[in-house]
């Protein structure tokens, strides 16, 4: 009794995605008044789906952001920093304040902040931004490395 019953489950399934493949806006519309009428079960559906199937979820998200480079990087920037794309091309100036490249490599332009408060302070390139956080942004830090830069290029002239 139970092989007879998955059985016609089986043949139910295929019945029903053979419909939804002749009738695809229709069953689109049908989907979507669904998960508008069960909101808390599709959640709980795709949650489970995204447990079960983790190498699948990430190849999508890979391939969503490299369809999109620069909608993720809106989406990025309005996330993390409070601002759009306008926003940070207003804050660009064209090279990097300070390293004064205009062809940045690696990441390229990145916003740079105070970890401490968030605060924005500008737009520079992503290995004076890597510079900044290792020396965990203290000025005494970077002034301490100034002094060791000057004191080896003395001994070395």
């Amino acid at each position: 009794m139970a092989d007879a019953s998955k059985e016609r489950r089986a043949q139910m399934a295929a019945a029903a995605k053979r419909w939804r493949e002749r009738h695809p806006e229709r069953a689109k519309q049908a989907s979507q008044r669904y998960k508008a009428a069960n909101p808390e079960k599709t959640k709980a559906v795709r949650k489970a789906w995204k447990m079960d199937n983790p190498g699948k979820v990430l190849k999508s998200e890979q391939e969503r952001r490299a369809r999109n480079p620069e909608k993720m990087k809106a989406v990025y920037l309005r996330r993390m920093y409070g601002m759009d794309i306008a926003e940070f091309q207003a804050l660009r100036l064209g090279h990097c304040p300070i390293c004064r490249t205009d062809s940045p490599a690696g990441k390229g332009w990145t916003v740079d902040h105070c970890h401490s408060t968030g605060a924005v302070r500008g737009v520079i390139c992503s290995r004076c931004n890597a510079g900044l956080g290792h020396f965990r942004d203290d000025i005494s830090l970077l002034e301490a490395a100034i002094d060791y830069l000057r004191k080896a290029q003395e001994r070395v002239a």
